[in-house]
């Protein structure tokens, strides 16, 4: 695997915390470096790189200890003392009800952290079991804080807090929710992992994983207007298809709106998960598009992965064992450990094969997995 990164040993999912800053582009995410399997003892992992194709793996950044059992998904920005922090503090007995704390580095390379205060806690009365994933972005005169949730009324939520200073934070109340029976657009799940807001194309976006029940389904979105702390949809969508989740949004060095996501089921012998290409964000009348990243043409030379354009006709042989095939409205990517379909516009698609994993772009989403 070479466009893909992934981390030199043990298990990755969720990406988050992706900065760039003078000395080029920090990645970090959830990372066990000591077992294949997810843990409780996740910690976050760190890896820099010049551009997102070069990515190497530094240190485990954040880890568990200190009042944390578990270092889970969150973000970081900067503000005027520099980077901050904000991670999901999961704790025994009750993990899927967890906290956010903060953390600040100790040096330039943000290799070293001191944990800070946990700054928030789960909205009582609202009957939620499970609250996790900070998104924090600066409004106007204050930040705002967004975290997902599920609720005994069947709705998943995004919850809102609000700060003068990035420290000190007060419920703000539900920015968004959706009830898990409604369908219009798309099904959004009983639970929101990762929820997230970013302007793309003067249109907000907010980009979530679908959850319920233990089951890990795919990245949704609505596009609407956020403002005052609300999100006001007037569409939803289903941006992935196969095994993507956990996508975090950034602003690349150009400023251009992006995304990357944890590709689940991917594996080699002694590690498990890697994330996906990076993607840049285009918002078309109600629909959320991901374009491969231009820093993609560089690295993707002869000797490296595959990538081509493919206009769907039949069946194309992508390794001896993994096919594309158009059958209908339907793509349909087959792999010895993967079936998984894409709807299909009538357009071209683009196509990277990159050893264990293959990544399918339409103009009705992303498609993939794991190739072998």
């Amino acid at each position: 695997m070479r466009l893909h990164y992934r981390s030199p040993r043990g298990w990755l999912n969720d990406p988050h915390g992706v900065i760039h800053r003078a000395d080029g582009y920090h990645v970090f995410h959830q990372h066990a470096p000591e077992t294949l399997d997810w843990g409780l003892g996740i910690e976050w992992g760190h890896a820099v790189g010049d551009d997102l194709f070069s990515l190497r793996y530094v240190a485990p950044a954040i880890q568990p200890g200190d009042g944390d059992d578990g270092i889970w998904t969150g973000c970081i920005v900067e503000d005027d003392l520099g980077p901050l922090a904000y991670y999901t503090s999961a704790r025994q007995p009750v993990l899927g009800l967890a906290s956010v704390r903060t953390a600040r580095p100790r040096d330039t390379a943000l290799t070293s952290w001191d944990k800070g205060d946990v700054v928030v806690t789960a909205p009582a009365g609202l009957g939620i079991r499970d609250f996790r994933d900070p998104f924090v972005l600066r409004d106007g005169d204050v930040w705002r804080m967004m975290v997902g949730s599920d609720s005994a009324s069947g709705h998943a939520m995004m919850h809102g807090f609000v700060s003068p200073d990035g420290e000190s934070w007060a419920y703000d109340g539900v920015a968004l929710s959706r009830h898990r029976d409604e369908t219009d657009g798309v099904w959004m799940g009983a639970l929101w992992e990762c929820p997230q807001v970013i302007e793309v194309d003067g249109s907000w976006v907010m980009l979530t994983s679908v959850w319920e029940a233990g089951r890990l389904h795919y990245a949704g979105y609505a596009v609407g207007e956020f403002a005052g702390g609300r999100f006001t949809p007037r569409a939803w969508g289903r941006l992935t298809y196969g095994t993507y989740y956990a996508p975090t949004v950034f602003r690349d060095a150009a400023g251009r709106p992006c995304m990357m996501a944890w590709l689940r089921e991917v594996r080699g012998e002694d590690w498990t998960g890697c994330l996906s290409l990076p993607y840049v964000l285009r918002v078309d009348g109600d629909r959320l598009l991901a374009e491969p990243h231009p820093d993609l043409d560089a690295h993707a030379a002869p000797g490296t992965a595959e990538r081509y354009t493919w206009l769907p006709e039949g069946l194309l042989e992508l390794t001896d064992t993994a096919t594309l095939e158009l059958d209908g409205d339907v793509l349909r990517l087959v792999t010895p450990s993967l079936t998984a379909e894409l709807p299909h516009d009538g357009g071209p698609v683009e196509v990277v094969l990159d050893d264990e994993v293959v990544e399918v772009r339409g103009g009705r989403g992303l498609l993939g997995g794991p190739a072998r």
